[in-house]
């Protein structure tokens, strides 16, 4: 992983040791959870599929050759790893009734698990949740240690950073960010424009984070915080918290929101907006880039609820973590706070 994400504040103090992260991509498994029960009627041929060692837009285009559609009418609802097996949902638009074989698509990275129909096009984010199973090797640490640590991730969340992966090998998306907002790069399309501002402004909400992380107050609400809630992303100003809040936040069904950053107000007040006004200055050029490409002020839940937390010693070296998280939140983000990982 790049060191400098890895090298973010923990939560739990320190990590309880290294390990070997996706040597095989059967050390990486996603199941995707849709939000809704598809409605087994209609133009749309809903495909649960499982595939190895592929991304999310190359599924996508073999689906689009072998019926013979547009890409634009195929739809998912998230995108997946592709150095992993994973599970998801995708969704064909076929006009009429053709009844196409879908087995016929099956082969060593793509298997058809599931057909039925849906009245529209799959839309991004319907996901109720992902769940992932890891094997990570060579684990050399306190195993006592880290169980501490899976108990506390498991009742008290962790810190919601974006993933190493948003940001490209070495960080390369913040770089071409740079470049872009200096008018040095073009970025080749649409897609890769999206990604580089995203990246910039994910960023941005990373150092919001750590400094609250840093503080031991990422995971409280404060005067002056902005609350976001858990199922359903709206979010309001908080003057001073009540008892009803702080109940709320203490059962994980309410978190403190920082900003994603782009045009409008911050909306916070003092400890909170002094901290974000802070970071924004300390990068005000990938700050200005997103405001000029039209980014809006957005909030995230600086806390991450971890579903379902498990952790398995398959050997003295070989340990399994289970788990499920809402859509847009990263497993990496969760095995950081135990353990040092480094690419197998």
């Amino acid at each position: 992983m790049s060191s400098w994400w890895q090298d973010l504040p923990t939560a739990y103090g320190s990590v309880s040791g290294t390990a070997k992260f996706r040597v095989d991509p059967e050390d990486f498994l996603v199941d995707e959870e849709l939000s809704f029960t598809p409605d087994g009627e209609g133009e749309n041929v809903l495909l649960r599929i499982q595939k190895r060692e592929l991304n999310t837009e190359q599924v996508a285009k073999a689906l689009a050759r072998f019926a013979n559609v547009k890409l634009v009418d195929v739809g998912y609802a998230g995108l997946k790893d592709r150095n992993a097996i994973t599970t998801q949902w995708f969704s064909v638009r076929i006009p009429g009734k053709v009844e196409l074989d879908w087995s016929q698509v099956n082969d060593e990275q793509i298997s058809v698990l599931e057909v039925t129909k849906n009245l529209k096009k799959l839309r991004r984010g319907v996901i109720k949740c992902n769940r992932f199973q890891i094997i990570v090797r060579e684990f050399a640490g306190d195993y006592s240690a880290l169980s501490e640590v899976v108990e506390k991730a498991k009742t008290c969340g962790v810190p919601n950073y974006f993933g190493d992966q948003r940001f490209g090998r070495g960080a390369a998306n913040i770089e071409k960010a740079f470049d872009l907002f200096s008018g040095e790069y073009k970025p080749k399309g649409k897609v890769e424009r999206g990604m580089l501002l995203s990246a910039a402004r994910s960023f941005i909400f990373n150092q919001i984070l750590s400094a609250r992380v840093e503080r031991g107050d990422w995971n409280s609400l404060i005067n002056g915080d902005v609350a976001i809630f858990d199922n359903n992303d709206s979010f309001f100003d908080i003057q001073e918290p009540d008892d009803v809040m702080l109940a709320k936040l203490e059962s994980m069904d309410l978190h403190p929101a920082a900003a994603l950053f782009g045009s409008g107000e911050f909306r916070t007040a003092g400890v909170p907006n002094q901290i974000e006004t802070e970071v924004v200055e300390q990068n005000i050029d990938l700050a200005s880039g997103c405001k000029n490409n039209n980014m809006r002020m957005e909030r995230r839940a600086m806390r991450l609820s971890v579903h379902d937390l498990q952790l398995e010693k398959l050997s003295e070296t070989e340990l399994k973590f289970s788990f499920g998280l809402k859509t847009g939140a990263y497993a990496t983000a969760v095995l950081r706070e135990m353990i040092n990982l480094t690419k197998g």
